[in-house]
């Protein structure tokens, strides 16, 4: 038989569940709506965005509000097939081509991986492209960089600082490992397609003012 005391204890512990319960919904629904669905950024110059896919709603918002054309997966990552075939959906119903670049994990693609991506978004009917990514996946931040010298004709050595400042300052032990393997392999590719890209230059000599005597 329930005694009046374990009964008021029931009572209390299914309270303190129905508060908990309401203090979560409650949370969630002031979550500001740039948390759960963040616009993507944008590659400076350039018509491209990156940004991590919450889920299929979210990628349609980001398709319509930057008039989306191709939607780009660096790598497809742990994404399921019921998640594909989602995305899928959407860029079809939105009429957005899927393009899928297959770039390895630690980002250090073949030399000729990177010339064929690069030759794949240099089609200007594909843009404006939305990457898919987080900025911690050093795959897109190899397609960046790559794109930013080959495409946008920026100073070699000021993408790769791009590259690692990216990830920020306080990247430490192997992660950082990882993020200087993968400058010196794009130093190495940067290299290749126009020698001393990656070299420093010594400023140059200001110009002559006096006149003479």
């Amino acid at each position: 038989m329930m005694t009046e005391s374990s009964h008021s204890k029931k009572v209390g512990m299914s309270m303190g569940v129905l508060a908990g319960m309401a203090l979560v919904v409650g949370a969630w629904l002031f979550v500001p709506s740039y948390l759960l669905s963040p616009a993507p950024d944008p590659v400076e110059g350039s018509r491209i965005f990156y940004g991590e896919i919450r889920r299929p709603s979210h990628l349609a918002q980001m398709i319509s509000a930057h008039g989306i054309r191709t939607l780009v997966y660096v790598r497809l990552g742990e994404r399921s097939l019921q998640q594909l075939a989602q995305e899928r959906g959407v860029c079809d119903r939105l009429n957005v081509k899927v393009l899928s670049l297959n770039l390895p994990e630690d980002g250090r693609a073949g030399f000729e991986q990177y010339d064929a991506v690069l030759k794949r978004l240099s089609n200007p009917e594909l843009f404006p492209v939305l990457v898919d990514g987080r900025k911690s996946d050093l795959s897109l931040g190899a397609l960046i960089a790559v794109y930013r010298v080959v495409i946008q004709s920026r100073p070699a050595l000021s993408a790769l600082d791009e590259l690692k400042d990216g990830f920020g300052l306080l990247v430490v032990g192997q992660r950082r490992k990882e993020i200087l393997a993968l400058r010196a392999h794009l130093t190495r590719y940067f290299d290749s397609r126009a020698p001393g890209a990656t070299r420093l230059r010594p400023p140059a000599r200001p110009a002559a003012t006096g006149t003479a005597d």
